[in-house]
């Protein structure tokens, strides 16, 4: 556990630092990988995915591509409810990639929306939890990183009736 903190700590700390392995990057296939990735969850959680994928490509690092797509996924999944719902979007449009994540959950008070792309920041506090699901705080702080170092921009929303809406846009 500590060294899968410390590796995202370094993840967080050098983005940007170094030049980007930069290839074509189908958006909608790493989303369609992650989600198969989180089956399990979902099933055990009894969450309903929904997706509306249309390809497209970015100019960008598939590596640091997949780990911000997967963070993203991966709280929509467990910062949830029992029996909740998740939607994923991906629209190409004529200047960028459009991804959408948009999840059932607890309330996010809006005046915390923009603490939580913050290292270590979490709703419920800065606290250690043995919640699995809970996290480290890192996952978005991460994903902005990745996002920024690719140009792009994240858009953080509450949901009314709780939850959460991600808004990732990558230029072409």
């Amino acid at each position: 556990r500590t060294i899968s903190i410390t590796n995202a700590m370094l993840d967080l700390a050098t983005i940007g630092e170094h030049s980007l392995d930069i290839s074509h990057v189908d958006i909608s296939a790493i989303v369609s990988e992650q989600l198969r990735e989180l089956e399990g969850e979902t099933e055990e959680m009894k969450i309903r995915v929904t997706t509306d994928l249309h390809q497209g490509s970015v100019a960008g690092d598939a590596a640091l591509l997949q780990l911000m797509i997967g963070n993203i996924l991966r709280n929509a999944v467990r910062h949830n409810v029992h029996g909740g719902e998740v939607s994923v979007s991906v629209l190409p449009r004529s200047d960028r990639i459009d991804l959408e994540v948009s999840n059932t959950g607890a309330a996010v008070p809006p005046e915390m929306i923009e603490l939580l792309s913050e290292p270590f920041y979490r709703i419920y506090g800065r606290v250690q939890s043995t919640d699995r699901r809970s996290g480290r705080g890192l996952g978005l702080a991460l994903a902005a990183s990745i996002i920024d170092a690719h140009h792009g921009a994240l858009r953080l929303e509450s949901r009314a009736g709780g939850g959460l809406t991600v808004s990732v846009s990558l230029p072409l």
